[in-house]
């Protein structure tokens, strides 16, 4: 590798003279070895971009972009005496900032957001997906609070075309430093956000099991939040209690106790009759001291109660003939 750069300084090989794909190899190379030839690496950067048009401006963004480089994008906003140019090129690269975004970027999110400012940060894919979702959903604190600067409350409050909204996203993959710093900004409001089949950003964290998530929901949602449910019926403590989530549904409990307990899904099923289906015993056990005797006696629109659900999957095991 080292004796590619030593052609390029010793023959003075010019940097406008340089093709896309070439400029891309140098930077790969550069990141191989980058105390020796990083100085030659910015020296060619800098003059090739003094010479290209918005549409390999954009291009240049990209890698820049692709390996963190925020200095170099600054360097190519700088060199652009027309910030219009630069505005094209991101323009005709609308997935630039999401790249940075996705790979936690968050200098390279800040040099592109002091060029393309609120306009480019309210942009969205072509199904509403938003900037501030996709750092949300990766967790990445620094990038979200950057974006939620430059968009404020109105980019918290987007949402997808099936009704996703960022607070969703963090909350399904169990991101509680972003939650918090969404919930800052977006409040009741933005926690109440339910998706087009009912689910609350409650529900996919009880779903998930994040503990944490949850407790953060609670303290800003209280009861009404608890007590959302999807279309089909079914809580976030149905679900919790489905999935085995013990620490999950007794938090839940201490927000909505036997209010919640009693809510039932479309069959008429409850969340006791589900945890007993599925054999989760300290579920059981803290849903029948929530509820008692009352949640016992609640019957499947079939008829069939929590303890017939139980006897019935206890007939299907291999050790029922035994």
């Amino acid at each position: 590798m080292h004796h590619v750069w030593r052609v390029i300084l010793r023959e003075g090989l010019h940097a406008a003279s340089l093709g896309f794909g070439e400029l891309t190899l140098l930077g790969r190379l550069n990141r191989s070895c980058r105390r020796l030839h990083d100085a030659a690496w910015r020296a060619i950067w800098r003059e090739r971009s003094k010479t290209c048009g918005s549409a390999e401006l954009g291009r240049m963004l990209r890698l820049a972009v692709t390996w963190g480089k925020a200095a170099h994008v600054r360097e190519l906003v700088a060199q652009q005496g027309d910030a219009s140019v630069l505005l094209q090129a991101l323009n005709d690269e609308p997935s630039i900032l999401f790249l940075a975004v996705k790979e936690g970027h968050v200098e390279v999110v800040r040099a592109l957001l002091e060029v393309g400012g609120r306009e480019m940060v309210m942009k969205t894919r072509d199904n509403g997906v938003s900037c501030l979702m996709t750092s949300a959903f990766w967790g990445h604190l620094e990038v979200s609070k950057a974006l939620l600067k430059a968009g404020g409350r109105e980019l918290a409050m987007m949402t997808t075309d099936d009704g996703v909204s960022c607070l969703h996203n963090s909350a399904q993959e169990g991101h509680v430093d972003v939650v918090n710093a969404l919930l800052e900004v977006g409040g009741l409001e933005l926690a109440m956000l339910t998706m087009d089949d009912g689910a609350s950003c409650l529900y996919v964290s009880a779903k998930n099991g994040h503990v944490d998530v949850v407790n953060a929901l609670l303290e800003v949602g209280g009861l009404e939040l608890a007590m959302l449910t999807r279309d089909d019926g079914a809580s976030c403590l149905y679900v919790s209690a489905e999935n085995g989530h013990v620490d999950v549904v007794n938090a839940l409990l201490e927000v909505g106790r036997l209010e919640l307990a009693m809510l039932t899904a479309g069959d008429g099923g409850s969340c006791l009759c589900i945890s007993a289906e599925n054999g989760h015993v300290e579920v059981v056990n803290a849903l029948l001291e929530a509820g008692g005797r009352e949640l016992v006696m609640l019957a499947r629109d079939d008829g069939g109660s929590c303890l017939m659900t139980r006897f019935a999957e206890l007939l299907k095991s291999p050790y029922a003939a035994v």
